[in-house]
């Protein structure tokens, strides 16, 4: 949908991502690091995964790793840690100096976020006009496609489109004169309507894998519909209740985690982690399928009451499951079958002993792979990285190190991740070689993954910089407070009034005329790039230099 640059808007994202379980944050200090051990072929090896029932190991089941035998091929030693040279009081930005660039066109809309959609007649975007009707905007001229008024007597207040697959999937929400809550799916070639459902209380509506998820705060529930018939999927799931502290004159509350989070939809299953409401037991949280009905056609246990997942393809996903008491560690990973449930592997994750961060999160992730193993599944754990065959479950090698490990040509990451230093970071190839190792200042705490390198920034040392990965520094300048955030193949930077798109290969910089509220991306294969101004809201696009 793009990436929303407010001030506060950082905050939410990373709290966002805390709570689903995808937010690394890293070791305290850096551990000496050891080359990769190898590891041990019998069956009771974590490096082998097992097609048991699936339930969830007990806490005190993890072995540590030095009780792993031998059996993987060590990768090479580490090379030297390098230290960035860019420096941590840099002069300060020369805006003036800074080429601004030209706005093409400019259209009114409501506030709002708009949506970038691969529509079946080209790039578009999806927003609200000043007069409350759905607009689909032509992304390269800024001409309307089509203009959808709600029906007499409703007012439309949010959308919900899926990018990926924007030729047919899109909900908007809306309510009538009596303030019954309306949910409505059309269809993004011509903006008809495929159907409408009036929904009971205070609704929110939000796509989420093949699925609407329904969520009402006031009773921390959630529940499900086919996106295809508006049928449920699965009956209404109570999320958790959070205790917040107060916060200077502000009490104490009470919020609602829904924690009930859709994982895949296939063969008429939608797959569904949410807390277990049943009798107390070593079980915190439950992974259900659901068809048309509210008794579920398949259940797993888990050992908390979310769990983060990736798709394999589109009958099966790998979970990754955390140890809800104390630490929110990773427990195990496994494999099923969406629409079945049936266990296709599944692996106890061991703990180094000698790792106490109780903040080392998962970020579970598919990452390219060495041959016949490709993709595979990285996964980081307190005090290690380690690979696996995302297929079979079998480990390929494993980094003893608490540092940032990534891997030669995987994904960009779309935000940052926060960490504490002093920072390592280490670049691997697919076969577990290791290549670049850089040790970060301890004064850098936020990091953006480039594919050469890292976007680094500081709120207490004002520092920003890209760095390859050599640690060489590409752009750097004083600014407070930025927020810096991946977006397509540019840096969107924003501190204060100030916003900039770097290019991450050259250090290139570019200044937009004005306060973006929404920076939406580029539009494919041109040169043209998509954001948003305030006072009065406007779409805007403008054209970055070749």
């Amino acid at each position: 949908m793009g990436v929303s640059l407010k001030r506060d808007s950082k905050r939410d994202v990373l709290d966002g991502a805390r709570r689903a379980g995808s937010l690394v944050v890293l070791a305290a200090l850096l551990l000496a690091c050891s080359p990769a051990q190898p590891l041990a072929s019998t069956p009771a090896d974590p490096a082998h995964a097992t097609t048991l029932p699936l339930t969830p190991p007990p806490s005190t089941s993890a072995s540590p790793l030095a009780a792993q035998p031998s059996s993987v091929p060590s990768t090479s030693a580490l090379p030297p840690a390098l230290q960035p040279s860019f420096s941590l009081s840099p002069s300060p930005l020369a805006l003036d100096a800074l080429p601004t660039v030209p706005v093409v066109w400019a259209r009114p809309i409501q506030g709002g976020s708009p949506t970038r959609l691969h529509a079946p007649a080209g790039p578009s975007v999806l927003v609200f006009d000043p007069a409350g009707a759905l607009l689909l905007v032509d992304a390269l001229t800024g001409n309307p496609r089509w203009t959808r008024k709600p029906p007499p007597g409703e007012t439309w207040t949010s959308f919900d489109a899926d990018p990926e697959r924007g030729a047919d999937i899109l909900i908007v929400q809306g309510h009538d004169t009596s303030n019954q809550r309306i949910l409505h799916r059309l269809r993004v070639a011509d903006g008809s309507t495929r159907w409408r459902k009036a929904l009971p209380g205070l609704v929110d509506a939000d796509l989420q894998r093949g699925a609407v998820r329904l969520t009402v705060r006031e009773r921390c529930t959630a529940r499900f519909l086919h996106l295809d018939t508006a049928a449920s999927l699965g009956p209404e799931r109570e999320g958790v209740w959070i205790e917040e502290a107060g916060f200077e004159d502000l009490p104490p509350s009470t919020l609602c985690d829904h924690a009930v989070t859709a994982h895949g939809f296939h063969a008429g299953v939608l797959t569904v982690s949410s807390p277990d409401v049943g009798p107390p037991s070593a079980s915190f949280g439950r992974l259900e399928g659901f068809g048309l009905a509210d008794t579920p056609r398949w259940s797993h246990p888990l050992a908390s009451p979310s769990a983060q997942s990736v798709l394999l393809d589109a009958s099966s996903a790998v979970f990754a499951d955390l140890d809800d008491r104390p630490h929110h560690r990773l427990q195990r990973i496994f494999r099923i079958e969406l629409a079945t449930g049936k266990p296709l592997w599944q692996a106890p994750v061991p703990h180094d002993p000698a790792c106490t961060d109780a903040r080392a999160a998962v970020r579970m992730r598919l990452v390219p792979g060495p041959p016949a193993h490709d993709p595979a599944l990285l996964v980081p754990r307190c005090g290690a990285t380690e690979l696996r065959d995302a297929h079979t479950g079998q480990r390929l090698w494993e980094l003893r190190t608490p540092d940032l490990v990534l891997v030669d040509g995987e994904g960009l990451e779309k935000q940052s991740l926060i960490g504490h230093g002093p920072l390592g970071v280490q670049w691997v190839a697919p076969d577990g070689t290791l290549r670049e190792h850089v040790v970060l200042p301890a004064g850098i705490r936020d990091i953006t993954p480039l594919r050469d390198g890292l976007g680094l920034s500081s709120q207490g040392l004002d520092v920003v910089a890209v760095i390859d990965r050599t640690g060489t520094p590409r752009f750097q300048h004083r600014l407070p407070s930025a927020t810096f955030t991946l977006v397509d193949d540019r840096i969107a930077l924003l501190s204060g009034q100030t916003q900039l798109l770097i290019d991450p290969a050259s250090g290139d910089a570019v200044a937009l005329p004005f306060d973006s509220p929404w920076i939406l991306g580029r539009v494919p294969s041109s040169d043209l790039w998509l954001t948003t101004r305030p006072g009065p809201p406007r779409l805007v696009a403008v054209r970055l230099p070749r």
